[in-house]
């Protein structure tokens, strides 16, 4: 994972939703690791940032959503990497 991951990622979704007549162009995909909807975590703007890939942590475990998407069912942006721009 890394940005070109992010935007080939994010082409992807967009196209997808693109098929289904929603325009989503232009919006970043970020990182995210499953949660309870009760306990949604934190999205991170940068694949390389320490809290989703360091120590141990593994990005088999995470996965791309467009960041709308995100927010939209919870998830908070990273306070070490932000959002991405």
């Amino acid at each position: 994972m890394d940005a070109v991951d992010a935007e080939d990622a994010a082409s992807h979704m967009q196209e997808c939703y693109a098929e289904e007549g929603v325009d989503r162009s232009g919006e970043p995909a970020v990182v995210v690791r499953a949660s309870g909807a009760d306990s949604r975590d934190v999205f991170h703007g940068d694949a390389g940032c320490g809290l989703i890939a360091g120590r141990g942590r593994r990005l088999d475990d995470a996965k791309w959503m467009l960041m709308g998407d995100a927010r939209e069912v919870g998830y908070e942006p990273c306070q070490r990497c932000g959002s991405p721009t």
